[in-house]
């Protein structure tokens, strides 16, 4: 086991932690360091986030690795990283997430360091780190329970239509039945900082309709310079979608490349 001196880690504090059959036995110590969780915006509605890790301690921490456990992500995921955390330091160490366990998990969860080969120190997730981790699990769990009954897409034909900020482009949203036969109910489209996205009538794919295709429009949101320039999530769009008896459902609702260009063209002539 190798610490940097000085994190007040005495040699008789080292416990064996319990490991799975047939794995290398893991040492745990007395965390130096304390950790949350969270997502860039950039990075919503992906599987990439990030751990944060504080070093209140008076020497830098080495890591060789970094993950969680909480049965929301099938329990525990530790990931090489290689880095130093300074003293009385943060730092954001990027990991990414396996796919969701969609079953309701009460316990906390806990930020994994590996600090050297065999020696792993363990820390609960502050609580906003908490909250973050369950909004990004729960987000996960919507869309995966709607790419499992339901398929979301546009239109290849756009039409603009206007002058200036009164500029709009029409086009079409498409919603396809992968599975099941209930009900399947459009609620709502929201936009970016870039884009308002509205449907023209309520969205609604009746028992036994395999597609239907609905009406959608995308206008000017904002036109200054700081949203034409700083904007990320342009196009991260969302889609509100209720399946038979079940509660709503928001999930990512991407355009595809043909649409952006068209609705970077009409927006780009809208701000002239």
């Amino acid at each position: 086991m190798r610490l940097r001196p000085g994190l007040g880690v005495a040699i008789g504090s080292v416990v064996l932690s319990a490991c799975t059959a047939g794995a290398p036995a893991e040492t745990e110590v007395p965390s130096p360091v304390s950790m949350s969780f969270l997502q860039e915006r950039i990075d919503e509605g992906t599987s990439r986030a990030k751990l944060r890790v504080v070093n209140p301690t008076k020497e830098g921490v080495d890591v060789t690795g970094i993950g969680l456990q909480w049965p929301g992500y099938g329990g525990r995921i530790l990931e090489p990283y290689e880095t130093t955390v300074p003293a009385g330091q943060t730092l954001d160490l990027s990991l990414v997430l396996p796919e969701p366990v969609c079953v309701q998990a009460r316990e906390r969860a806990v930020g994994l360091v590996e600090l050297s080969e065999g020696t792993v120190v363990r820390d609960e997730l502050d609580a906003a780190g908490q909250e973050f981790l369950r909004r990004v699990w729960r987000r996960s769990c919507a869309e995966q329970l709607v790419a499992e009954r339901v398929a979301l897409g546009y239109g290849e034909t756009w039409q603009r239509r206007g002058k200036g900020r009164g500029s709009s482009l029409l086009g079409s949203v498409e919603v396809s039945r992968r599975q099941g036969d209930a009900e399947i109910r459009l609620v709502e489209m929201l936009g970016s900082v870039l884009f308002d996205v509205r449907l023209a009538r309520p969205a609604v794919l009746a028992p036994g309709v395999a597609k239907a295709s609905f009406p959608v429009s995308l206008t000017p949101a904002r036109c200054d310079e700081h949203a034409l320039g700083q904007s990320t999530q342009t196009f991260t769009f969302r889609a509100t979608l209720e399946i038979g008896e079940a509660e709503p459902v928001t999930v990512v609702a991407r355009p595809d490349p043909n649409c952006r260009r068209q609705a970077f063209s009409m927006l780009y002539a809208a701000c002239r």
